[in-house]
């Protein structure tokens, strides 16, 4: 029949085009905090002007953006499945972050994508934050696979003063290809110094044939709350957090908005990548907005997981640039896809859970994920909130949380099930209407848990770390 034909060449010609980026240049963004909303780039999302940030919206518009995108609901868990392409329970990180004195790291035995960016021929970059551990320096970003690195190794520094507190030590936590320290930017705002190094090496670059992949995890928009007067004063009607909050979100954008206009006028424009995602959903009472969707950062809420993600190219197919993609897809599937699109392979990795999307962004047709599970997180459980659910999986529109979960008992306490296409705000529980569904999630459960190892914790006997040195700063404080 001729719309079975006329389809079928659509699909191909749009294939054919999207075919047509091949080992890009890759520009991995994710911010850091940021709430579903807090942009305001959903054509119906309530008062999505009130927050300036014009170059986000702009690119994010002629790219595509994701509104079934799903992340970890908490930084290390994301980084480390973005990194790795596999579950957080998995890697050990189901429970929560690495914090800075524990004696943690992501195990070496993981391959991260960086390490499969340089096996395809691609120069690689870290500049942001790391949060996966560097107890050691075997597990610092240049001995996972970055060649360059700037930024920090913890989380929740000063943005000026690059700084992280432990037992009324101010340690400094600001390096460059590893040092022990980098001074010369104290006193600075992370963003634009972000954003001038980006510009830095990819200037660098611009008459080099070989590919890179800059990864460029900002430390906006997470506590502290600090960011000049200049771009506070763009909201005279908000106050408190949700003043400083909402400069903040300018801040990232006008650093990340210098980083498109060098690329839209340098020689690197037309085969370069640019992914954008962030790390969770806003966090309760700091300023930000998951509207309309329930929960906050740490919560397996929709709130606390679903996030503003959308990826951009010169030469998208017309047909998906500037569209909405309503396709389920997960931080995980980043590694493939994009190790996939550089020409590599991830044979030398552990088994993924991630799936290479490339071919459903590019034709807009059903993603290779059905399935996702969201976490199984064993510490903390039965807690005191009875409306924290510490197990999550998704299959197609229906998704099932349980308060607790663990391969001997199995799920127990309170339990929810949604119909997120329909109800994606989580309102009408219909878990006592689909008993048979229950059964089947529990399964899954159960399958998921046999692959999953012990939350991360400081190795038995090892020192915790604190800041040393002259200035006392955050380094490795063991041997290899």
């Amino acid at each position: 029949p001729r719309p079975m034909l006329l389809q079928l060449f659509v699909l191909l010609a749009v294939s054919v085009v999207g075919s047509q980026i091949h080992r890009p240049h890759i520009v991995f963004l994710l911010a850091d905090d940021l709430g579903f909303n807090d942009l305001g780039f959903w054509p119906y999302s309530r008062h999505r002007n009130s927050i300036f940030s014009p170059n986000l919206k702009a690119i994010a518009r002629k790219g595509v953006r994701f509104d079934n995108y799903y992340v970890q609901p908490i930084c290390t868990p994301t980084r480390s499945a973005l990194m790795t392409g596999r579950y957080d329970i998995r890697l050990g990180t189901q429970s929560g972050v690495i914090r800075p004195w524990e004696a943690a790291a992501i195990a070496l035995n993981e391959t991260f994508m960086a390490q499969n960016m340089k096996d395809a021929g691609y120069d690689t970059a870290i500049m942001g934050k790391w949060h996966l551990g560097f107890y050691k320096e075997k597990y610092l970003p240049q001995k996972r696979g970055f060649d360059f690195q700037y930024g920090y190794y913890c989380g929740a520094e000063d943005y000026y003063q690059h700084t992280r507190e432990q037992s009324g030590i101010d340690g400094y936590d600001w390096h460059l290809n590893d040092s022990r320290v980098h001074l010369e930017d104290k006193g600075k705002y992370s963003a634009p110094l972000l954003a001038d190094h980006a510009i830095s090496y990819m200037k660098e670059r611009e008459n080099n044939t070989k590919p890179f992949f800059l990864y460029l995890p900002f430390q906006s928009v997470h506590e502290p709350f600090e960011v000049d007067e200049k771009w506070k004063n763009l909201y005279p009607y908000k106050k408190g957090k949700a003043k400083t909050k909402a400069g903040m979100v300018s801040a990232m954008d006008h650093a990340m908005g210098r980083i498109f206009e060098f690329l839209n006028h340098s020689s690197l424009y037309n085969n370069t990548l640019v992914v954008f995602s962030s790390d969770n959903g806003a966090p309760q009472d700091h300023g930000g907005s998951n509207l309309p969707l329930r929960g906050w950062k740490t919560q397996l809420w929709e709130g606390g997981i679903k996030v503003a993600g959308f990826v951009f190219h010169p030469n998208l197919p017309k047909e998906v640039a500037g569209t909405i993609n309503h396709q389920l897809y997960h931080v995980t599937d980043w590694l493939p896809t994009l190790v996939n699109l550089a020409g590599g392979n991830t044979s030398r990795n552990l088994p993924l859970d991630g799936k290479d999307i490339w071919h459903s962004i590019m034709t807009n047709t059903p993603s290779p994920r059905d399935e996702l599970l969201h976490n199984i997180n064993p510490e903390g459980c039965p807690g005191t909130n009875r409306d924290l659910p510490h197990a999550a999986i998704r299959q197609g529109d229906m998704k099932f949380l349980a308060e607790c979960f663990d391969a001997q008992h199995g799920v127990t306490g309170d339990t929810w099930m949604f119909n997120i296409t329909a109800d994606p705000d989580e309102t009408n529980n219909i878990v006592q209407q689909h008993p048979h569904l229950v059964k089947h999630f529990e399964k899954r459960l159960h399958f998921y848990i046999k692959g999953m190892i012990p939350p991360l914790q400081s190795c038995s006997g090892c020192p915790e770390g604190k800041p040393f040195g002259n200035p006392p700063a955050w380094n490795p404080w063991m041997k290899d």
